[in-house]
């Protein structure tokens, strides 16, 4: 689970550096697209400050569903059979 939440925080940090020159040249995109680009890259601002904390809670939430939580202990009935000739 970490190496796949580190391994989104490295596309996104790549992808919001190739936007941002984007953004730079305002010039060529059209207002909406413009509109669009900001808003990628708020949301990509909030995704990475969301990962930071989900790199130190994610596994170890993890790990704690996988804890046995109850034992059970069940009697089980053992049987001889001993042959009718013997």
């Amino acid at each position: 689970m970490k190496a796949i939440l580190e391994a989104q925080r490295t596309r996104i940090e790549k992808t919001a550096t190739r936007r941002e020159q984007d953004l730079q040249q305002r010039d060529l995109f059209e207002q909406d697209e413009f509109k669009q680009l900001q808003a990628d890259k708020r949301y990509w601002d909030r995704r990475l400050a969301a990962l930071a904390g989900e790199l130190d809670t994610e596994p170890a939430r993890i790990r704690q569903s996988y804890e046995v939580k109850a034992t059970r202990f069940e009697p089980v009935g053992l049987v001889y059979l001993w042959p009718v000739t013997g």
